[in-house]
């Protein structure tokens, strides 16, 4: 048994093949579109450089904060570092009484009146 091929056979696989060249080329897959990198570059670059300055920002803040209250606590330290000197100054300068009429005028000025004398 052998099949001749007739004009209508021919055409018949002509067609199937035609089908099936036509379901390759679209199921063929397609490239991508081409992705701009340069540009993708340039927003991440501006995002970091925008959170990055943000960031710079906020320790700047905090950096001249805490400079403020140093400058403000030296400032404290030295009027109490002045205050601790005169003190020993003022202490230095007192002497001990020589007589009982210093001691008595001393503890007068304090507050404490001598007792009377039976």
């Amino acid at each position: 048994m052998t099949i001749t091929m007739t004009k209508g056979r021919w055409g018949f696989v002509g067609a199937v093949l035609l089908v099936v060249l036509l379901i390759i080329w679209k199921s063929w897959p397609t490239p991508p579109p081409p992705v701009d990198t340069a540009k993708l570059i340039r927003e991440a670059e501006s995002k970091l450089t925008a959170e990055y300055t943000q960031k710079l920002q906020i320790s700047a803040d905090a950096y001249r904060n805490i400079e403020s209250r140093l400058s403000v606590s030296e400032a404290k330290n030295r009027v109490l570092a002045q205050t601790i000197v005169d003190l020993k100054k003022k202490k230095d300068e007192i002497k001990t009484p020589e007589t009982d009429a210093d001691l008595r005028a001393r503890f007068t000025a304090l507050g404490f009146p001598p007792l009377p004398a039976k």
